[in-house]
């Protein structure tokens, strides 16, 4: 791990926490590796912000040509990467009711959920979405339109965003 990543792994204060930065970071190397027919020890990920310049950004990989995601919650870890352009990912553990508390922050003008589990189909296609145009969810998630519940996802956009 470099040196961002040993600090960023520092700064977690849990264990689980800490297990899945560990396995997502490698696993990340790993397919990178993989797809560029280099060492994973030879992977550097860049996490800084494009924003602020600090290690929370969307993670990439400079020079390679290579779009990545990388997500973990619960005992889930996800990596994507692509050469097709950005790419979101997003992972969730299905949290029951509560999820229809964030209902009132999550849905926009006309989207409906009928169960925690819409709410959490909504949350997971909206957090992809800004994680692949690299805004973060502090855009606010009421703005970003995604496909429906029980439709197949077919790709997202935030709405008024051009190019």
């Amino acid at each position: 791990m470099t040196d961002a990543e040993l600090r960023r792994l520092s700064r977690l204060r849990k264990t689980g926490d800490r297990g899945r930065f560990t396995t997502s970071t490698v696993l990340a190397k790993r397919a990178i590796a993989a797809e560029l027919g280099i060492n994973p020890r030879c992977v550097e990920l860049d996490r800084r912000c494009e924003h602020c310049s600090a290690d929370h950004g969307r993670p990439r990989v400079p020079g390679s040509g290579l779009h990545l995601s990388i997500a973990h919650a619960s005992d889930v870890v996800g990596v994507a990467i692509t050469r097709s352009g950005p790419i979101g990912l997003d992972v969730e553990p299905d949290a029951g009711d509560d999820l229809r508390d964030l209902a009132g922050q999550l849905l926009g003008d006309g989207e409906r959920a009928a169960t925690p589990v819409d709410v959490l189909r909504y949350w997971v296609r909206k957090e992809a979405a800004v994680k692949a145009t690299g805004d973060g969810i502090g855009i606010g998630l009421r703005d970003v339109v995604v496909s429906g519940p029980e439709e197949r996802c077919k790709g997202s956009w935030l709405s008024g965003r051009s190019g």
